[in-house]
């Protein structure tokens, strides 16, 4: 099936650091976290904008935007991706890929190729959860976890920029959080994403809080010596 182009935020400057961005979400996942934001992006069949309005987008912005954040869905799913990639990489923006790190050999492909110059890769969960937070079946639970493990150690060969983040929220205990961090520990950047509850796959999960300012900065003073930036976005 066709890559499709789902969503557009046309400016931000929190998403991708340093740069002045836009984002683009393409359609489909291999994931159903019950608490995304963004379920509209999760299924392929659907329509979205034209690529061919996207391109005049970027054309049109050069003067405002530096950088272009490639999000979902999951994009490593699409085999488009690279040479998607390369498009925007052509008319001089930074890609910055967000990706749950499902996909090491896509990932691997990307990075060798040059095509993306910062990665994000989304961890869910600790491993003892994974299974049952993103609806994945647990006896596919190791097959999954290998290919992470495998996203990680690609990142922390620091050939491509790189954060690790985490949206956190009381469907995670603090100890929860701890155990991820151990996980990938030590590292460039870990960024703790506080939980919006608003529209989620599952509207069960919408009745979830997400952490108090101050519970929050205690868990980022707390970890933040695992790595050499850690941040609350």
């Amino acid at each position: 099936m066709k890559m499709i182009l789902s969503g557009l935020k046309k400016f931000s400057l929190v998403d991708y650091p340093g740069q002045s961005a836009c984002l683009v979400f393409l359609a489909g996942c291999n994931y159903r976290c019950p608490w995304c934001g963004y379920s509209d992006y999760l299924n392929e069949d659907q329509s979205g904008m034209l690529e061919k309005s996207f391109w005049r987008f970027l054309d049109a912005e050069k003067d405002k935007l530096t950088g272009c954040v490639v999000s979902g869905g999951e994009p490593t799913i699409h085999k488009e991706l690279p040479s998607f990639l390369r498009e925007i990489h052509k008319r001089g923006y930074k890609v910055k890929l967000e990706t749950n790190g499902s996909n090491p050999e896509m990932l691997e492909e990307l990075i060798k190729d040059e095509l993306v110059d910062c990665v994000s890769l989304d961890l869910k969960a600790p491993k003892e959860k994974y299974g049952s937070l993103i609806g994945f079946p647990e006896e596919a639970m190791n097959y999954l976890l290998s290919k992470i493990d495998r996203s990680i150690s690609l990142l922390k060969e620091g050939r491509v920029d790189y954060e690790f983040k985490t949206t956190v929220a009381d469907f995670l205990s603090k100890d929860d959080i701890m155990r991820i961090v151990k996980w990938v520990k030590p590292a460039k950047k870990f960024v703790l994403v506080n939980f919006k509850s608003k529209k989620t796959l599952d509207p069960e999960f919408s009745r979830y809080q997400p952490f108090a300012p101050d519970d929050l900065i205690k868990i980022r003073d707390t970890i933040a010596p695992f790595f050499d930036i850690c941040e609350i976005r």
